[in-house]
């Protein structure tokens, strides 16, 4: 029960599940990746450089995230919103970081 557990331990329980969770993500992702980049090089040959294998993996492994990505930006474009200059920032996050450099 809830009220058993002591302060800060149900958070701490949260935590440990999140990291486990990414934790298998990570490797889910990983084996999703050897078993691309096996097929790819049995297919197309082992001069494939890696980096070439991992774009491709890429690509086809989060077009779904990214074209969700990119069709949320579209809403809010047609919102109205238009975001913030990058030179701002990029302003912002050096000021934060303390590194000075505000252009």
């Amino acid at each position: 029960m809830l009220s058993e557990i002591a302060p800060g331990m149900l958070t701490l329980t949260f935590y440990l599940r999140c990291g486990i969770l990414k934790l298998m993500a990570t490797i889910e992702q990983i084996d999703e990746f050897t078993r691309f980049a096996k097929q790819l090089v049995e297919k197309e040959g082992s001069e494939l450089p890696l980096n070439a294998i991992f774009d491709r993996w890429h690509e086809e492994a989060f077009r779904d995230e990214d074209l969700l990505r990119i069709q949320s930006s579209v809403n809010d474009y047609e919102k109205g919103e238009r975001g913030q200059p990058a030179n701002e920032v990029l302003a912002e996050f050096r000021a934060e970081r303390g590194t000075g450099k505000n252009k």
